[in-house]
């Protein structure tokens, strides 16, 4: 989905905050390699836009702390004088937005989204990721190979492994502990962008094992990705022309669509889209009737 977010949807800030994370892992990288602190300092002030863009973000930060550690077996160089500076370089795109709170709302820090909240305890992550109504997993299927990629990684870089999916699964739990679990507007679950340039490591070591597999091997996987690409542009086009819906997609509204070059023009009129419990999920509470946005038939 990220290329419906880098062209049509491109007023958001996903393709941005894809962007950002790669300029932060080339420059941690470069830092880990030669210890330049002007490398250190850009890595901290990509890092300190992505918080600024969104908070949550910050836990991209911890790969810097992997790697650091995997090359000087300590931390201690995370105290030294550089990182103290190169903390306040990652504050700098922060600062103006809490001067602009302070003078708009006369408060450092503004919740500007006003009664929706996370719901730590109550986190939808296996909706997250199947539900018919934007999973991740079923709407970007190919990100399922870099998932087994990470696993394939662990061979070659266990550290590296145990980084990626470590951030991962706190993204994840983040991500689903949000009232609005499958993100309205949203063509499968837009803020799994913001990690994509960590598994994209998942994703090349998957092809990278696949490739010295046997011939029928990676002739099996490069036509599954072939096909998965394929249905990748023909949602895109159904999101756009509505007939994916940001909210109310159902089991047989999937499949519909699903692989299917001819479009369904009957979908609407034979009610199989159906609006989410908002009002309940806002205040974290269960949807009062469940349909089959998640493998089972509609129940309540």
């Amino acid at each position: 989905n990220l290329l419906q977010y880098a062209s049509v949807d491109n007023s958001l800030s996903h393709v941005y905050t894809f962007g950002l994370v790669s300029l932060f892992l080339l420059f941690s990288d470069r830092w880990i390699s030669t210890y330049k602190t002007r490398h250190l300092l850009i890595s901290a002030l990509f890092l300190g836009w992505l918080v600024l863009i969104r908070p949550t973000n910050i836990v991209v930060g911890f790969y810097l702390l992997f790697a650091l550690y995997e090359k000087d077996r300590s931390l201690q160089r995370v105290f030294r004088t550089n990182t103290i500076l190169a903390a306040l370089v990652a504050f700098l795109p922060i600062a103006p937005q809490l001067l602009f709170w302070r003078l708009t709302a006369g408060e450092w820090v503004h919740y500007s989204y006003e009664q929706e909240a996370f719901y730590w305890l109550n986190p939808h992550i296996w909706e997250g990721l199947f539900s018919y109504r934007n999973g991740w997993l079923l709407y970007t299927p190919i990100m399922g190979l870099a998932l087994i990629g990470i696993w394939i990684i662990r061979k070659q870089s266990r550290w590296m492994a145990v980084a990626i999916s470590g951030i991962a699964l706190i993204h994840v739990y983040i991500t689903f502990s949000w009232w609005c679990w499958y993100y309205g507007g949203s063509l499968s679950i837009r803020p799994m962008i913001d990690i994509y340039p960590l598994l994209a490591f998942g994703l090349a070591a998957f092809v990278a094992w696949t490739l010295r597999r046997p011939i029928w091997t990676w002739g099996l996987v490069g036509s599954l990705i072939i096909v998965l690409i394929w249905n990748n542009l023909l949602q895109i086009k159904y999101a756009n022309l509505g007939v994916i819906t940001d909210s109310t997609m159902t089991r047989e509204a999937f499949w519909a669509t699903c692989m299917n070059p001819n479009q369904p023009k009957y979908l609407a009129f034979a009610g199989v889209y159906r609006d989410p419990d908002t009002e309940h999920l806002r205040q974290g509470l269960p949807e009062r009737l469940e349909y089959d946005t998640t493998f089972h038939a509609p129940i309540g």
